[in-house]
């Protein structure tokens, strides 16, 4: 929220992205997550998706298996909240030739890496593997799975 709830134009919003790099995206997850309790139980919901790219020469974007195939380059983007308080807890957008699966582990240990220390997991099917499956119990977090 903005001081008086003030509504901001898409011109302003899209400068304002512009103007922020890596850095200052990690530095506020970093300080988003720094507020919440770490002792407190939480459900983490994460899920990710993909984008078409006809924009051009963005070195993100690469092809790689949409959801809806138009023959362009793809973007994936991924997203993790607390369900208990519906609070983002990270975001994070990667290479389309990079598939969902792949990028469970990685989310799972920047969680991790942020202190939380009573961790459940909700996840699609998107995520089901072997692989994925004995880290998050090696981890000993709870979780659901859709399989």
């Amino acid at each position: 929220m903005t001081p008086q709830n003030k509504i901001y134009s898409d011109s302003t919003i899209s400068r304002f992205i512009r103007e922020i790099d890596d850095n200052d995206r990690v530095d506020f997850l970093n300080s988003w997550n720094a507020t919440h309790d770490k002792n407190e139980k939480i459900y983490v919901s994460y899920d990710s998706t993909d984008k078409n790219c006809k924009a051009g020469d963005i070195e993100m974007a690469e092809y790689g298996h949409p959801k809806n195939d138009v023959g362009a380059p793809i973007i994936n983007y991924s997203i993790a909240y607390d369900m208990t308080n519906e609070k983002p807890l990270l975001y994070k957008s990667y290479p389309g030739s990079i598939v969902d699966v792949s990028q469970l582990k990685y989310m799972l240990e920047k969680i991790r890496g942020y202190g939380y220390k009573k961790i459940g997991f909700i996840l699609d099917r998107g995520y089901f593997s072997k692989a994925n499956i004995q880290f998050m119990d090696s981890c000993d977090y709870d979780f659901v799975m859709m399989v």
